[in-house]
């Protein structure tokens, strides 16, 4: 397995097929919003401030995805969003794989001391990862768990 950054070759298809499986119910709408995104950052030089995306990669195939960005909120604080492996590859150790390079860099590349993530499904995989609990938003449409992880 090979973690690297995506790039515009990565065709818009193989990007928005994983990164809706991070999203309940994506519509066409918002994948069109995410792969805008994705082109633009993958376009330019790479801004953690705007975010990174990072893909794990088995033979040449993208098979896991998350984005790398800084919280505007927390001093020397990264977020991790849209986190997906792709189906038949799950409970392979992917993710596990993907959550352990995306800390290790955002302390030895960004000088992160804190990663921050919020997930609606997923709760217990990022507490194995070492993931403390920070809070939940019942209320809300998704019912958000938010997790952060001290580097």
């Amino acid at each position: 397995m090979l973690l690297k950054k995506i790039n515009a070759k990565n065709s818009k298809e193989e990007v928005l097929s994983l990164m809706s499986l991070s999203i309940d119910d994506i519509t066409d709408e918002f994948k069109e919003k995410i792969y805008s995104y994705y082109k633009n950052t993958c376009d330019k030089d790479s801004d953690i401030n705007k975010g990174v995306i990072y893909g794990v990669f088995e033979s040449g195939e993208l098979i896991a995805i998350a984005r790398l960005k800084t919280c505007e909120y927390s001093y020397k604080s990264l977020s991790i969003e849209y986190v997906a492996v792709k189906e038949g590859f799950q409970g392979h150790g992917i993710g596990r794989f993907l959550m352990n390079e995306l800390f290790k860099k955002a302390k030895e590349e960004y000088d992160a001391k804190l990663i921050m993530l919020a997930t609606i499904d997923e709760k217990e995989f990022y507490v194995k990862m070492n993931m403390n609990v920070l809070g939940k938003i019942d209320d809300s449409d998704y019912n958000q768990t938010f997790l952060y992880k001290k580097l």
